[in-house]
């Protein structure tokens, strides 16, 4: 397939976010990026960082929430307990989560990532280090 368009939502708001929450939740960091695909065969290729991501002394799961116009929202869209990416450690991370989507529409879609804390207990922050997060979606044809 070829790529056919892309879109991105910078973050420009450095405030640190953090959460305690062992369910995936909505992430302060990058802003939530709609793209409306031009065929339903076509796959959403979603990129983001989330610039000095750290987890005190437990792991931090990245995903992302897909929320169709007129259609399903669905929270988790890898369908993994970690996420897409999973950030270990107590050290301030930037990482790259990377996922190929397969939404079967040609309504418009909405993209929000998302974070857990896997233990539930301790906090995880998102642009700890003052640095801009984005996310970049691009459309794929089959």
């Amino acid at each position: 397939g070829c790529i056919t368009r892309a879109v991105d939502g910078a973050r420009n708001d450095l405030a640190n976010f953090t959460t305690t929450s062992s369910s995936f939740v909505d992430m302060g960091g990058p802003a939530a990026t709609a793209i409306t695909p031009s065929a339903e065969s076509s796959k959403i290729l979603i990129m983001m960082n989330c610039a000095g991501l750290q987890a005190t002394s437990n792991e931090a799961g990245i995903d992302f929430k897909r929320a169709i116009a007129e259609g399903a929202t669905t929270s988790n869209i890898s369908g993994t307990a970690y996420g897409v990416v999973l950030n270990t450690g107590t050290g301030e991370d930037t990482p790259l989560a990377i996922f190929v989507d397969s939404p079967n529409t040609e309504d418009e879609i909405t993209y929000t990532p998302q974070w857990r804390n896997q233990d539930g207990s301790t906090t995880i922050y998102c642009h700890n280090t003052g640095t801009a997060s984005i996310m970049v979606l691009m459309e794929i044809l089959a």
